[in-house]
């Protein structure tokens, strides 16, 4: 697991602002809510935990050159191969983020 641990500091293209960041400077200076490779239904599902910790929402694409935009929520990119690599386990989960960038959580949406 990847909780109680802090997230990498890889360089990401950013696709709501179009540039290139930190990680760090992606996720904002309060709570976040990261999903890898989740689907737009499962961001719907995750709305609960975004409002009550008004999280920023993250959106990691693992797999893509170019980000495709999920409403509500910053889109990013791995440019270095760091961070797919340590979430590489995650993709199709959530994680919860502390303002230290501390993982405080993760899990998955299960749909029947």
């Amino acid at each position: 697991e990847l909780v109680g641990i802090p997230l990498a500091q890889p360089r990401v293209f950013d696709g709501t602002r179009r540039r290139v960041t930190l990680l760090d400077d992606a996720l904002g200076g309060g709570w976040a809510v990261v999903g890898v490779d989740v689907t737009s239904a499962d961001w719907d599902a995750a709305q609960e935990v975004c409002r009550c910790t008004r999280a920023t929402r993250l959106h990691v694409e693992s797999a893509e050159t170019f980000p495709r935009d999920v409403r509500g929520a910053t889109v990013v990119i791995d440019l270095d191969g760091r961070l797919e690599a340590e979430l590489a386990p995650y993709r199709g989960r959530f994680m919860l983020v502390r303002p230290d960038g501390i993982i405080a959580a993760t899990w998955q949406n299960h749909w029947a």
